[in-house]
């Protein structure tokens, strides 16, 4: 059931219990109890409303696990290799979800494992794909230089907090760019000047009708110094699906502990 079915359920409650009580009750109390049950039936929906402006991403495996088991280099599978991980919250709201963080983990005993950030890229609910940037604190920002790759040494495990580019924005006197804004701008496709598909797929999501999709792809290169076969660059789909989380989600036995 919707917020919006549970509002009408509720009111259709509250009007069945106004009616039991004029039945006993003196003329003059009519108002009062209508402005009574105007009042507690508003309350309840604008909090069910604003309880369900969130939702939950999950991470489709289906595509990558084919990719990682049937890929081989110098003798090993790459889901013998590599191991990847996103790690989400439990819920965001529509405006929250501002970046991702990305756990890679090598799995071999020699073979090193480079994360090009230059060659990922970011696709977003509009499918344009978006340049990754790798969040370093303390390090300033040159859009205009090359990202430098990222090592993972054997059997360790790489965290990186990632954004795209054009979330970078002049914050400081000094000029130095941060990222700003939102990863995934959900009510961008209900914006004033969005194409009837978009505001369709809002509408459908906002409905519970149609979940959203976003996806990461990920380019990484593996080097074996055991092995004479060269190091070939692999490009890693990484696809996710936004689900609306209705009123049931936060009854307190459906709350689930957070993954991480």
């Amino acid at each position: 059931m919707t917020s919006q079915g549970l509002a009408i359920t509720v009111g259709y409650f509250l009007s069945f219990i106004g009616v039991a009580i004029l039945i006993a009750t003196d003329a003059r109390d009519i108002l009062m109890l209508a402005i009574y049950s105007i009042c507690v039936y508003y309350v309840i929906y604008d909090a069910i409303f604003s309880l369900e402006q969130q939702f939950t991403i999950t991470f489709n495996q289906d595509v990558l696990n084919p990719l990682l088991e049937n890929t081989t280099f110098a003798g090993h599978t790459l889901k013998d290799l590599v191991g990847i991980k996103i790690n989400f919250k439990e819920r965001y709201k529509l405006d929250e979800l501002k970046d991702i963080t990305l756990v890679v983990e090598n799995k071999s005993d020699h073979c090193t494992i480079y994360l090009d950030w230059d060659y990922s890229s970011i696709t977003d609910l509009a499918k344009q794909p978006r340049r990754v940037i790798r969040v370093r604190p303390g390090v300033t920002f040159d859009l205009f230089q090359p990202q430098v790759f990222t090592i993972v040494a054997p059997k360790q495990t790489l965290r990186s907090t990632l954004v795209v580019e054009d979330m970078f924005k002049r914050k400081t006197d000094d000029g130095a760019l941060a990222p700003d804004g939102l990863l995934i701008d959900i009510v961008y496709l209900n914006r004033e000047k969005a194409t009837k598909d978009e505001k369709k797929r809002f509408a459908d999501f906002m409905n519970e009708k149609a979940s959203l999709e976003f996806a990461l792809r990920l380019a990484l290169r593996v080097f074996d110094p055991l092995s004479n076969e060269e190091s070939h660059r692999y490009y890693l789909p990484c696809e996710f699906k936004i689900t609306k989380l209705n009123w049931q989600a936060f009854l307190p036995w459906n709350q689930k502990k957070k993954p991480f």
